[in-house]
């Protein structure tokens, strides 16, 4: 562990992946810390940090060099825990490490070379000291930029004020087991109330790679005090998220509107990056098992691509796409769920995610805007006779499904491209989906490209004057 008394200058955080912050985040060097109360379920979280960045995560960062003397030297130092928040050994990676191939581990770090996942940057100071950071100027400045370059926030907080010369009354935050969330939009004069979907974050075992890995599920439908309360999915599950692009003119809480609001709850024993690309989200806030609510951290305002979903706590999201404007036209894609197994069946949940009954998953690719067969409940092959009713399957022309790519760590979403109809369950019969007007994104499970197995490591960094 560094020597305290040599600590660096703050790092002020002034953008994220999705781009500006409203206001500057300061962000001190300080070693990590955790949550030690042991009857919080929330317990050994990471509770204190200074820029703390899961897989996926970015940040924008201005350093004040003006208090370090001439000559002086900086390290760039992570002592964030790999896995997040539980540590491994094996993980940490420093000059000095023991052999730890008897245990799955490498063969240890010699002084000069690598791996090395503490100490990650040296920066040598030179010439004359400036004048001190004008934190205050910046803090204008910054809100003026964000303001001229970022929609404002779906859910009104205080926070965003001071960019867009609003006067919010109240912060909104959900508490535990809320079911819906009702908030006054900005420029509105009534409030809405808004559904809150429950997805979820859970670590799975894959026997075909011997590994565990992150899943991305929803509720369960027949979720209880006795019966589980999440249903995970994997890659060659058919999407359960369709997001409705909606004109940005329109009313938010109006039939044509887009908005969404997800309750993410993390049930895995570690943290799990959940990564929405082509599709920004606003983290509304956190909230513990035990109904203690957190609002965002200050380097979490704005819009994120990128959340962290802790154990044994919820992160509330709310997204709105807006569909961006293009010089050329999406080609249709369609193609197989699971493009290494045959065309009959899949690896996919036996279970339907709409009504819990049992259900096999045909391994098809449908044509785009088509309603198509490529789901039957268990026991009723598909084939001639066996159809669904009319509008029971199928999206709407121009239907759009982007990628989830989730590995061990990691829930991710990669912006896919225009697509149709891919192994979509069958509904309930009778059942007649709504109908929607513009664009929609559809959501789909898959593996992560670049995985290699094991875990991706946070990375916790904060500036450090190395020992003398």
């Amino acid at each position: 562990m560094p020597d305290p008394a040599a600590v660096g200058p703050s790092m002020i955080q002034i953008g994220n992946e999705a781009g500006l912050l409203p206001t500057p985040a300061v962000l001190v060097s300080r070693p990590v810390s955790y949550r030690y109360d042991r009857q919080d379920p929330t317990v050994l979280n990471v509770d204190g940090h200074a820029l703390l960045l899961a897989p996926a995560e970015r940040a924008d960062v201005v350093v004040d060099f003006s208090t370090v003397p001439p000559g002086g030297t900086l390290i760039l130092y992570n002592d964030c825990p790999a896995p997040l928040p539980r540590f491994d050994p094996r993980y940490d990676l420093h000059t000095g490490t023991p052999d730890r191939t008897g245990e799955g581990g490498g063969p240890g770090t010699r002084p000069g070379y690598g791996p090395n996942t503490r100490t990650l940057l040296q920066i040598r100071v030179a010439g004359t000291p400036a004048e001190p950071y004008d934190l205050a100027r910046l803090t204008d400045r910054l809100a003026a930029a964000y303001a001229a370059s970022q929609r404002p926030p779906i859910v009104p907080q205080p926070a965003y004020d001071r960019a867009f010369g609003t006067r919010t009354a109240r912060e909104t935050l959900v508490p535990v087991h809320a079911t819906s969330v009702t908030f006054t939009p900005a420029g509105a004069g009534a409030p809405v109330t808004l559904p809150l979907a429950v997805k979820a974050v859970d670590q799975i075992f894959e026997p075909e790679h011997g590994r565990s890995t992150g899943r991305l599920g929803v509720g369960h439908p027949h979720a209880g005090p006795l019966g589980p309360a999440t249903l995970p999915l994997g890659p060659a599950d058919p999407a359960t998220e369709i997001i409705l692009a909606a004109d940005p003119t329109v009313p938010v809480g109006a039939p044509a509107d887009g908005t969404q609001l997800w309750r993410i709850s993390g049930h895995g024993r570690q943290t799990q990056p959940v990564h929405l690309a082509g599709c920004d989200v606003q983290v509304v806030n956190r909230v513990g098992w035990d109904g203690a609510v957190r609002p965002p951290e200050p380097n979490e305002l704005g819009w994120k691509e990128t959340v962290r979903v802790n154990p044994r706590e919820d992160v509330i999201v709310a997204l709105r796409p807006v569909p961006p404007t293009l010089p050329f036209k999406i080609s249709d894609s369609v193609r197989l769920l699971d493009p290494i197994r045959p065309r009959t069946r899949t690896g996919a949940t036996p279970l339907s995610p709409v009504d819990g009954r049992p259900a096999v998953v045909v391994n098809q690719a449908g044509q785009p805007g088509l309603g198509v067969p490529l789901a039957q409940p268990a026991g009723r092959p598909p084939g001639p006779g066996n159809e669904p009713p009319a509008g029971a399957a199928g999206l709407p022309q121009g239907a759009h499904r982007a990628d989830r790519h989730p590995g061990p760590g990691l829930g991710h979403r990669r912006a896919g491209d225009h697509a149709g109809l891919d192994g979509q369950r069958q509904p309930p019969a009778g059942h007649q989906p709504p109908a929607r007007a513009g664009h929609q994104r559809h959501l789909h499970r898959g593996h992560h490209p670049d995985h290699r197995g094991g875990h991706r490591h946070p990375v916790h960094r904060r500036h450090r004057h190395p020992p003398a």
